[in-house]
């Protein structure tokens, strides 16, 4: 469950740092 959990938070958190970059 952990790892299907971390396969839908991961695009939400590269998304936050994208906009953190920008």
């Amino acid at each position: 469950m952990f790892l299907l959990k971390a396969l839908l938070l991961f695009p939400f958190y590269m998304y936050g740092d994208y906009v953190d970059l920008v």
